[in-house]
């Protein structure tokens, strides 16, 4: 409701508040984790709003100096409105995108996941209401089987926001950033 009421109500575009939202992700990163220059991090990036925001916290990132490996979980050619803005975006600047739409390519990316020092979760925001599943579900398990900080976007993927409750798979963020207000299920 904030973001239609922004949006349609006072004329912020979309896009602005994407990229505010990823400007606070990698504000955040900087004053817990300090300096992000020569910083290895992957973006996991899901399809909706949650992945825009991942694309410009990739950009910043870039721009600061880190090393950053865009892993994308759905086609990036779907994307659309605000995140696909953001994506061509980092497209044009050659930052790495990786597109990892099947069990077996995530498989693959195993490796590459665990030689990262931290991971941006941005592939599920406030709207998840069911249990990940296929090459998403496999995607966080690498996850969560790691010892590297995860920065969640809003909220971390596998968390039911209105709920608290914990889907058959997800993450535990070292650090979660939300946007406008805590949600119920940060605090249940």
């Amino acid at each position: 409701e904030i973001d239609n009421r922004a949006i349609n109500e006072f004329g912020v575009p979309g896009v602005c508040l994407m990229e505010n939202a990823g400007v606070g992700v990698v504000r955040a990163m900087q004053n817990r984790y300090g300096n992000m220059k020569d910083r290895r991090i992957g973006i996991l990036a899901g399809k909706g709003k949650n992945g825009g925001d991942g694309f410009v916290i990739a950009r910043h990132l870039h721009n600061l100096g880190s090393r950053v490996h865009i892993y994308c979980l759905f086609d990036p050619d779907e994307s659309v409105g605000d995140t696909r803005t953001h994506l061509n975006i980092v497209r044009k600047m050659g930052i790495h995108i990786e597109v990892l739409k099947n069990e077996e390519a995530v498989s693959q990316s195993e490796i590459s996941f665990r030689d990262m020092e931290f991971w941006v979760d941005a592939v599920f925001g406030t709207g998840l209401n069911a249990n990940p599943k296929g090459h998403i579900a496999k995607a966080l398990s690498i996850l969560t089987s790691m010892e590297i900080p995860i920065i969640s976007v809003d909220i971390p993927s596998g968390l039911l926001a209105n709920t608290g409750q914990p889907t058959e798979i997800a993450l535990r963020a070292d650090m979660t950033v939300t946007f406008g207000f805590p949600k119920l299920g940060h605090i249940l």
